[in-house]
């Protein structure tokens, strides 16, 4: 799945990015829920040679319990249910990828003060059933505070 980041991101310099987020700092220790979402207008026929868009942000975590899902309109599906992040400052990077009549959506997680810690991700594709402006992108839910 990194790797699968990895190439989006490297995909998205080479090919340009259609929308970029300016990084910020947020905490999700006292908030209900964290998102990292960008909104834009989305085909319901994407295409290969179409742009990627990406949207980062910082965001700092208490240690403890996350559902982490992506976010698609008003369709949020969860992808990783009870998921253990220690306490840090995290990178969080979304992008979203047209492919043949479908979106390629990956999210990751990294520690930023713990590079022993691995990067994780999440994926999955979305399909349009018509053309539109969408708010995509993931959210982190706190389970335990």
């Amino acid at each position: 799945m990194a790797n699968l980041l990895r190439t989006l991101t490297s995909l998205a310099v080479a090919v340009g990015i259609t929308a970029v987020a300016v990084p910020a700092t947020a905490t999700a220790a006292s908030s209900p829920t964290a998102y990292n979402t960008w909104t834009q207008e989305l085909t319901n026929h994407p295409n290969p040679g179409m742009p990627i868009s990406c949207v980062d942000r910082t965001i700092d975590l208490r240690e403890g319990h996350y559902n982490w899902g992506l976010k698609m309109g008003g369709s949020e599906r969860v992808m990783r249910t009870d998921l253990f992040l220690g306490t840090d400052r995290y990178g969080w990077h979304d992008c979203l990828v047209p492919g043949d009549n479908v979106y390629g959506h990956a999210s990751s997680l990294k520690a930023r003060n713990h590079p022993d810690w691995p990067e994780i991700t999440i994926s999955r594709s979305w399909t349009l059933s018509a053309a539109g402006v969408r708010t995509w992108g993931s959210f982190l839910d706190p389970l335990d505070f």
